[in-house]
């Protein structure tokens, strides 16, 4: 394994990373810093969690240090996201005055983005939007731009923000080096891609998907009704920190409310919260003040902390891929995690998607997402009282309750079932509790 020095950064960089127990460079980071220092433009392809903020700021921090001003200007997605490059990119500037960075984001007043872009600052990390506010203003001139980041392309597409990219783009110099990271390289992105990029060097970090090896998954077939249920056994049976994903923001706010009446320290993250909430929200969470955070997909790729040991998908998500970054916000920086998903009938196809996607990125593993099974002694499923039985596939997992055929309910008899969990794939628990129904 190269180190940084390795493959091109000074020590004085090299001393700083050490500082914060990073000493070895992840694959992106290993694949990408040579060429940004060679000034190539970039189209790389690299999950979330896996180091792809220092595949950048590296490079950037060192042109600065060594060529002296730059203007570089970074877009990422999300407030989240564009603060925590922020804080990276100062974190290696190990407070050298003499270089200024701003950070442009909604939420935050424009009088004092505006002073800081006064400063003449040679990084500006921000969101699209914001961008086009102080273009439109007058406070922002992009014609000596050298280096345009864009982070997190895929999302800022998914999220609408290809307009606002293009009407940026009419401000910036053609001449300047391009970096685009993604995800996943599809053809929107392939789009953005030829539009925005001269001759790039394509880079897929083939280890940036989830580390399942470090991450359980697990899966639980249920009913609409019963979801809080389940996450109530779940959240009893569990320690440490939780983040659990939600589908709106509407319902982030009834879920925090119905886990603080189980007395469980919780709070909720979306696209709505005024940005000091959200940063109160994330920094009591860090700081586990906060055991539970209920997050809508926004935060799935503005999360970096590294005590997550839980995530939940109370709903699962709209894509494959954004299961992955759900995922991926727990089992980072070689620690173990946890990653549970409650799945209902209307849930079935995605959940299909989602294991097919998990397969294809990690044949060699065979390591299907199914699991075994065993009672659940908390909560009864009504209908089982009334004759209804579970429906199991070939695995032996139970899949969804279905009431039997007319005529076949004996007389007196009682179906003791109770609701079965998926937790482990341990055969004697599978056995007892399929004993259980019959």
């Amino acid at each position: 394994m190269r180190n940084f020095q390795d493959i091109g950064i000074p020590t004085d960089l090299t001393d700083v990373l050490a500082r914060q127990n990073i000493v070895n460079p992840t694959e992106i980071q290993e694949l990408s810093i040579p060429f940004v220092l060679r000034g190539d433009d970039i189209l790389a392809s690299a999950q979330t969690g896996t180091g792809k903020t220092l595949s950048f700021a590296l490079p950037i921090v060192m042109s600065l240090k060594v060529k002296g001003y730059k203007k570089t200007l970074i877009l990422s997605p999300t407030r989240e996201l564009a603060t925590q490059i922020t804080k990276a990119i100062l974190s290696l500037l190990d407070n050298v005055d003499k270089f200024k960075v701003a950070l442009l984001i909604g939420g935050e007043p424009k009088t004092r983005q505006e002073k800081a872009l006064r400063k003449q600052p040679q990084i500006i990390v921000a969101t699209p939007g914001r961008v086009i506010d102080h273009i439109q203003s007058g406070s922002l001139m992009l014609n000596n731009t050298t280096r345009l980041v864009l982070d997190e392309t895929d999302k800022m597409l998914e999220m609408g923000f290809i307009e606002q990219l293009n009407e940026i783009q009419k401000y910036l110099p053609k001449h300047r080096q391009t970096l685009l990271f993604s995800a996943t390289i599809s053809k929107n992105v392939e789009a953005v891609a030829n539009r925005y990029l001269n001759n790039p060097k394509r880079i897929n970090a083939h280890g940036t998907h989830v580390n399942h090896n470090q991450i359980k998954q697990e899966k639980i077939f249920v009913e609409d009704k019963d979801r809080f249920k389940h996450l109530l056994v779940e959240l009893s049976s569990r320690e440490g920190s939780v983040v659990i994903f939600v589908r709106t923001k509407t319902f982030t706010e009834k879920l925090v409310k119905m886990l603080k009446g189980e007395g469980y320290r919780s709070a909720a993250i979306h696209g709505d919260l005024r940005q000091s909430r959200r940063a109160r929200v994330l920094t009591n969470f860090r700081e586990q003040r906060v055991r539970i955070l209920v997050a809508t997909d926004v935060a799935s790729r503005g999360i970096d902390i590294p005590h997550i040991e839980h995530v939940i998908n109370y709903h699962l998500p709209q894509t494959p891929e954004d299961y992955v970054h759900r995922v991926g916000r727990t089992g980072r920086a070689g620690a173990s995690g946890n990653a549970l998903s409650l799945v209902s009938r209307s849930e079935k196809k995605m959940w299909s998607s989602i294991t097919e996607l998990y397969l294809s990125q990690n044949q060699s593993e065979k390591k299907p997402l199914s699991f075994g099974i065993s009672k659940d002694k908390t909560y009864k499923n009504k209908k089982q009282k009334k004759g209804y039985h579970s429906k199991r596939n070939r695995s032996g997992s139970v899949l969804f309750k279905q009431k039997p055929n007319a005529g076949s309910k004996k007389k007196g008899s009682r179906n003791k079932a109770k609701l079965l969990l998926v937790v482990n794939n341990k055969e004697s628990i599978r056995k007892k509790a399929m004993q259980s129904t019959n």
